[in-house]
């Protein structure tokens, strides 16, 4: 019994498999993920370092360099781009496409175990970190109110985030920027020099004074006791009672050389929102859940959280993917920098030491209020650290024990030096960049050639277009490479269905004629040659050569039966004529509305489209007529 048969005998049965169908398609379809971008894994690890108080030029020198050498050598890298800057060294290594990102990045840590002896000892240890798009924040808050944004930061650290963490889906929650509470030590220059203090003792004073000690157990009968030293500060007024120094029988308190006050960080960013002061809250969600489904959650748990927050608390999402994706749905369906010249070794390593603890400032210690830990900083104050005439007199210990100025051991000049430091694969570059505006980015990159063509290089440099012109150069050279592919496998599968192997070429003449209909297409809507566009003619290689297997089947079919060449060249053009146009149109017809698309995103999906339906339409009115007579033109030839 056919298929065609039992489904007539058992229509009850074949409806309630239907059904089946139909109702766990349904149940799957309302359990699917609903996300931007599918679950990508970039091949690129990127290593951290950081290094505190460091020059640009030295992080690259004693970190960047190491690393770089060490991690080129790992298995299928691609690229090694690297940023040396003020305090940290950032390498990026991008691994060819398909590379396991696990065992690479495992690679790259056992590398840099090679080197990690051999970087500084101040300098932290290097973090490897892979990249994930799942580590984009599906969320971002601007948050404005309060009185001021440390206290801002703290109601959302302590209020809101814990909420939202615990919401299904969502892998953590990040508050960012505003001001951060930390106890300011100022040290006052002249006071330490009239008390014969030094910095240090000041610094390890403070370290030494605020910890809690153990000090054993203590038994009473069938009971133990715990004994514990509580010797951490309590508040401001207890620091500032430390004795830093003895001069003789007469202590010397931290009072007497400092200020100290319960303060901020110093800032170095400033986030505002809508003219105010603000801080950045990012969800981020768990690898695998529905982007949109966490989106409605946490917001609608902000919502609950409305009546509570104080009155003049407003969020303003300034990234919300859910958002971008049901849209996408519903319409789819140191300028300067002071440089010490080493008199002698052991004076210019303490020399460097001193330049960061009273220009930076050094954590000796923290202080801790309701659970929470702040940074207590000790530098000079404000009014010793503003000029290179500061730094000539700051004050050292000689082996001796005397005081001496750093002027006397060394000489500090001022100087120009590069604030970030840029590498690519082992070599330093520096980057012109330019967006582009109203023209195809590959015309642009020949003027910009041309102009450039005249410029006299020094020897030794020499000049790289890269950015989204190198990017489209790598993606093009793939895509031709995978339309070749798909251009031989589909002449083999034809040659195969055909016994033939002069069949199919005549098939395969409708790809180069959908290509006009591409370029006009595009042509006429203004689009350019694009990636996405690329990719909708290799699509349409495939769609386009069914109407010609049609037909040709067709004609073959008439000629076994006796029908003459011409004959059923006619016949097949006429009978296939109608199945054919149904076929196109509503290809054509379906690809449009992506095509004429204005909506957000329309960018990547058109060209995509137009290539697609104009490519389909061109290619079906030209096979019409260009393949009949092809195939008569190639039924005379093999005669002859």
């Amino acid at each position: 019994m056919t298929i065609p048969e039992f489904s007539i005998k058992r229509r009850i049965t074949v409806f309630m498999v239907i059904l089946i169908v139909t109702i766990f398609g349904v149940i799957a379809f309302s359990r699917l993920g609903l996300d931007m971008l599918p679950e990508l894994e970039y091949p690129v690890v990127s290593v951290i370092t950081t290094y505190s108080g460091v020059s640009s030029e030295d992080v690259e020198k004693l970190i960047t360099r190491p690393v770089e050498s060490v991690i080129s050598t790992v298995k299928n890298v691609k690229r090694v781009n690297s940023t040396s800057q003020e305090g940290i060294s950032a390498v990026i290594v991008e691994f060819e496409w398909g590379t396991k990102l696990d065992f690479a990045a495992q690679d790259v840590r056992e590398k840099l175990s090679w080197v990690t002896d051999y970087l500084p000892k101040d300098a932290d240890t290097p973090l490897v970190i892979k990249f994930n798009m799942s580590d984009y924040p599906i969320l971002y808050y601007g948050v404005t109110g309060m009185r001021d944004t440390q206290v801002l930061r703290k109601y959302l650290d302590d209020s809101v985030r814990p909420r939202l963490e615990r919401l299904e889906g969502v892998a953590s929650v990040y508050v960012l920027g505003g001001l951060e509470r930390e106890i300011n030590v100022s040290v006052d220059r002249d006071k330490l020099n009239a008390y014969s203090v030094s910095l240090d003792q000041v610094i390890g004073k403070l370290a030494l004074e605020n910890v809690n000690v153990s000090g054993g157990h203590v038994k009473d009968g069938h009971t133990e006791y715990l004994v514990r030293t509580m010797g951490e500060y309590r508040d401001t007024a207890t620091m500032m009672n430390t004795i830093v120094a003895m001069q003789g029988m007469t202590p010397v308190y931290l009072r007497d050389v400092a200020q100290v006050k319960d303060a901020f960080k110093e800032v170095r960013n400033i986030s505002r929102t809508n003219h105010r002061p603000s801080v950045a809250m990012m969800v981020m969600k768990q690898s695998g859940a529905n982007t949109v489904k966490v989106v409605e959650s946490v917001n609608r748990t902000l919502e609950e959280l409305r009546g509570q927050m104080p009155p003049d608390i407003r969020l303003y999402a300034a990234i919300d993917q859910g958002k971008i994706i049901s849209q996408v749905t519903r319409s789819t369906r140191n300028d300067a920098i002071v440089v010490i010249e080493n008199t002698f070794r052991h004076l210019h390593e303490e020399g460097k030491d001193r330049i960061m603890a009273a220009m930076l400032g050094v954590v000796p210690t923290k202080y801790r209020s309701e659970g929470d830990e702040y940074d207590i900083r000790v530098r000079f104050r404000e009014f010793d650290r503003r000029s290179v005439e500061d730094v000539r007199n700051i004050r050292i210990a000689s082996p001796t024990g005397q005081f001496i100025s750093l002027y006397q051991i060394a000489d500090i000049v001022q100087k120009l030096g590069p604030v970030k430091i840029t590498r690519e694969n082992q070599d330093r570059k520096v980057t012109v960049k330019a967006n582009t505006f109203g023209r195809d980015t590959r015309s642009i990159v020949a003027d910009i050639k041309k102009a450039a063509a005249g410029i006299k290089i020094p020897e030794g440099y020499f000049v790289e277009y890269g950015g989204t012109y190198k990017d489209m150069q790598e993606a093009f050279e793939s895509l031709a490479y995978a339309l070749a592919i798909a251009i031989v496998l589909i002449y083999m599968v034809m040659a195969a269905s055909f016994e033939s192997l002069g069949h199919p070429l005549v098939i395969m003449l409708t790809v180069p004629l959908s290509f006009i209909g591409v370029a006009l297409g595009l042509l006429f809507f203004g689009k350019t040659l694009s990636v996405p566009a690329f990719m909708g003619f290799i699509m349409l290689c495939g769609v386009v050569v069914r109407n010609g297997i049609v037909m040709i089947d067709y004609i073959n079919r008439l000629r076994r039966q006796g029908v003459t060449a011409f004959e059923a060249i006619i016949q097949g053009a006429v009978v296939r004529l109608r199945p054919i146009l149904i076929t196109s149109l509503t290809s054509t017809l379906g690809a449009l509305p992506m095509a004429l698309s204005r909506t957000q995103g329309s960018e990547m999906r058109s060209p995509m489209a137009i290539a697609l339906a104009f490519g389909l339409l061109f290619a079906t009115f030209l096979t019409l007529f260009v393949v009949p007579v092809v195939y008569s033109l190639f039924d005379r030839i093999r005669e002859q």
